[in-house]
């Protein structure tokens, strides 16, 4: 599983790329779920990159527990998010593919 904190505009690259490669990582078996905390103007840019059902909008931090919870209890209930293996490779190359470069050298460290 991987949860993407965004705010909604992207930065490093259009919102479309980063929608094709979110898309890319859910075939192979990975949920990926954007997570907002805070003022929502930009939700309607989130759902476009993470669709509505995957995106989680919370006012404040102590509200993405709950949130969170009916996400994975709604993914525990589909099957095709068992491949726990490709789970894990898919997350390490989402991150590299996504991370800052600070982010990603410190990762390698």
């Amino acid at each position: 599983m991987i949860l993407y904190l965004h705010d909604g505009v992207p930065t490093d690259e259009p919102p479309t790329m980063v929608a094709a490669t979110v898309a890319m990582v859910r075939r192979q078996g990975t949920l990926v779920v954007g997570v907002s905390v805070g003022p929502q103007e930009h939700l309607e840019r989130l759902e476009g990159i993470f669709g509505a059902a995957d995106t989680l909008a919370v006012a404040r931090l102590r509200e993405v527990p709950p949130a969170l919870g009916r996400v994975l209890q709604r993914a525990a209930a589909t099957p095709t998010q068992a491949a726990l293996s490709t789970q894990r490779s898919s997350a390490v190359m989402f991150h590299r593919v996504h991370a800052p470069p600070l982010l990603t050298a410190r990762a390698r460290a």
